[in-house]
């Protein structure tokens, strides 16, 4: 069996996050994959792995698919454990799904999390990855955020090689 072809579906707004009833961003990104129940879980970092967000999330994608996130910042939350196992669980999934927020605590706390690399492994590997906002900006070798202050340039994963500005 070949591999999927890596994709990245770049969102510059939209999508379950911003939108009350289903998304047809949301519908499009979940046909990506394939799967008539696809996995996919939600990386809430850029929002401090935010309560509404990952409810949000889940509203939207439980109904139809197999639903998971993972916390960095909340221990009782999430598909949590040790990096071998927060590898396998995105290594097995469909889709991983980006929420935004701050941009550059997201790259740091991925970096230092070790998911810099499984992110890319998965890419590589035919997951979907998607998200908008700092889910948009990070797939990118560099990108222009204004979380805090005037607009700056952030260096990203590199998984494509030019660079993003949302909003």
């Amino acid at each position: 069996m070949q591999p999927k072809t890596p994709q990245i579906v770049a969102l510059g707004g939209g999508g379950f996050s911003m939108e009350k009833d289903s998304s047809l961003l949301d519908d499009y990104v979940l046909s990506l994959t394939g799967s008539e129940e696809p996995r996919v879980c939600f990386l809430p970092t850029a929002s401090g792995d935010a309560d509404h967000y990952v409810v949000r999330f889940y509203r939207r994608f439980s109904p139809t698919c197999v639903a998971s996130h993972v916390s960095l910042f909340r221990r009782d939350q999430g598909t949590g454990g040790v990096e071998d196992n927060l590898e396998r669980h995105l290594l097995s999934q469909h889709l991983i799904y980006v929420g935004g927020g701050n941009v550059v605590s997201m790259l740091g706390a991925w970096r230092a999390h070790g998911l810099d690399a499984v992110l890319r492994r998965a890419w590589r590997e035919g997951v979907v990855l998607c998200g908008p906002s700092a889910g948009s900006l990070c797939w990118f070798r560099e990108a222009l955020s204004a979380f805090h202050g005037a607009p700056r340039t952030v260096r990203g994963l590199g998984l494509l090689p030019y660079s993003n500005c949302v909003h």
